[in-house]
């Protein structure tokens, strides 16, 4: 029996290996970040999956750094600069750490909100059910600026 969580063996923390998992999965299709959250959790056999606060964050900056696109569907595609390079899933850095800042928290949101942006796609079935606790969201945020 295995003793220790998988991404162990990977390297390091689940975080740290996210840029390679991410790379590998988009070297022959477009995912949304909604489907390379089903996919590791699928590859890690549901030990892990991984959040939309690490999700999110490293995809933008991959796109930032021009090795990923992000098609109006809101699906992800390497850039095609970067296409062949993608050989070996064993090569990126390290990802992200807590929010310590506004700025950190502000992109932790929006990762959510781009979260149940791809949620939304599939229906709004479940934004009508919390459409409720969702205006109060916002007007806690709103009032932050007033």
């Amino acid at each position: 029996m295995l003793n220790h969580a998988p991404w162990r063996f990977w390297g390091g923390s689940k975080r740290g290996i996210l840029r390679p998992i991410i790379l590998t999965l988009l070297r022959n299709t477009k995912l949304s970040g909604t489907e390379i959250m089903d996919k590791v959790q699928e590859m890690s056999g549901g030990w892990w999956r991984p959040s939309p606060g690490s999700i999110y964050p490293l995809l933008e900056d991959m796109v930032r750094e021009s090795m990923l696109n992000k098609n109006k569907d809101g699906k992800y595609e390497i850039n095609s600069k970067h296409r062949e390079s993608v050989e070996s899933p064993f090569f990126g850095s390290v990802f992200g750490a807590p929010a310590t800042s506004i700025h950190d928290a502000l992109v932790e949101i929006e990762s959510y909100i781009s979260y149940m942006e791809d949620l939304s796609r599939n229906g709004k079935k479940e934004f009508v059910k919390n459409r409720k606790r969702i205006t109060e969201i916002i007007k806690r945020l709103s009032a932050l600026i007033e």
